[in-house]
């Protein structure tokens, strides 16, 4: 089925919350490492992977180290030159056609200080049944990330709930879509910091993205620059509202919550006039 008019919403809506968060908060920390061999995700191709996700991969984001090649025994490669073929930003992965045996694998980039995801699973799963990891520290075995690795801090997206309301004649209605946050943090500074900056996206206008927008292949990986700042600025859905709350692990349903996790619930309502027919 063809992408419809949710699904890009939410996608096209976390592009924007996670640019913002990048740019207002300057939320993240340029940083070198090994890439490390681990399980292979596609056939044909040999996966590296870093010790953390996500790295940014917006080139609007001012100061951030862009992951733009891979370092193999010193020599730098990009995408389509040597062996490698892809960098997945989000999974923290380089992707290459051959076995690199015993070469020493490389990166400079910049990895996000708080992690953002679309989900469809329950606030019950995400918060009780999902483990989510914290990023390596100095005295920890340091190895690449799998892809099913959740590290947090970290938001899930999700829709909460959508309707059309009649706005004038001729099949124009307000689009109005509820989306949730969940942020998943480990101090409370953070968990602050990035609620503020969702309490002021209110007012904000954001762009639908559509494929020619982005510039990534099937593998995850960028094949171009991408620049959110540059995109199509037809911004049309706005955000008319956002409630935010934080939980208490110590009340009623969280207490059996991480305690060294702290949480958070963003309610976005993101109205947009349009047509749909």
């Amino acid at each position: 089925m063809k992408p419809q008019y949710d699904n890009k919403l939410l996608s096209s809506f976390l592009f924007y919350l996670d640019n913002k968060i990048l740019s207002k908060g300057e939320s993240f920390t340029n940083h070198s490492s090994l890439f490390y061999p681990v399980e292979n995700l596609y056939n044909g191709y040999f996966t590296y992977a870093a010790p953390f996700k996500q790295m940014v991969c917006d080139t609007s984001v001012t100061g951030a180290n862009d992951l733009s090649g891979m370092y193999v025994n010193g020599v730098l490669y990009t995408p389509g030159s040597g062996s490698l073929i892809s960098i997945n930003p989000t999974q923290g992965q380089a992707y290459f056609n051959s076995d690199l045996g015993a070469s020493v694998v490389s990166g400079n980039y910049a990895i996000k200080d708080i992690n953002i995801v679309i989900t469809d699973e329950s606030e019950e799963k995400i918060l009780f049944e999902t483990q989510h990891f914290l990023r390596p520290k100095v005295n920890e075995i340091i190895n690449g990330l799998a892809a099913e690795t959740l590290t947090y801090p970290i938001i899930f997206l999700k829709v909460n709930s959508a309707s059309n309301e009649v706005f004038a004649f001729n099949g124009i209605d307000n689009s109005v879509t509820s989306i949730r946050a969940i942020i998943i943090a480990d101090s409370a500074f953070l968990l602050d910091a990035a609620c503020s900056i969702m309490k002021d996206c209110k007012n904000d206008r954001f762009t639908i993205l559509e494929n020619s927008d982005l510039p990534f292949d099937a593998l995850g990986g960028r094949t171009g620059i991408f620049n959110y700042s540059g995109v199509n600025d037809d911004k049309r859905p706005i955000v008319w509202r956002v409630d935010v709350s934080k939980i208490l692990p110590s009340r009623g349903q969280f207490v059996n919550l991480n305690p060294n996790i702290l949480c958070a619930f963003a309610d976005f309502e993101i109205n947009d006039i349009r047509t749909h027919k």
